[in-house]
């Protein structure tokens, strides 16, 4: 995928990891994945992926995510949210238009989420 689209679902990723974070569960899968998640967007921060080494980390970061998921892994509504624009904007191959509104959407509004 390209640059942009790359530093975009970075941006969607922080958020997530964040917004996961934050997360009132203490299920062990839900722990798990928070040092994995957060992990694993600190290393695509601090490494600064670009082109086929992003892409490949952010696959597997997908479907670690997912597989987890498949196993019970909670998300609150904030989290699903962003989780599920993620996973579409990385299948999309055009507008970015919908991640950048979510972004403005729930930047704005958050803090009701939690």
């Amino acid at each position: 995928m390209d640059h942009s689209k790359q530093r975009l679902l970075l941006s969607l990723l922080v958020e997530f990891s964040n917004a996961f974070s934050k997360q009132i569960n203490e299920s062990a899968i839900n722990q798990k994945m928070e040092h994995y998640i957060k992990d694993t967007v600190r290393g695509f921060v601090e490494k600064q992926y670009r082109g086929t080494i992003f892409d490949k980390e952010f696959k597997k970061m997908v479907e670690e995510v997912n597989d987890a998921r498949d196993k019970n892994l909670v998300f609150n509504y904030y989290t699903e949210k962003l989780w599920k624009e993620i996973t579409q904007l990385s299948q999309k191959t055009t507008s970015f238009s919908n991640a950048y509104s979510i972004i403005d959407i729930l930047g704005k509004n958050k803090d009701a989420f939690f």
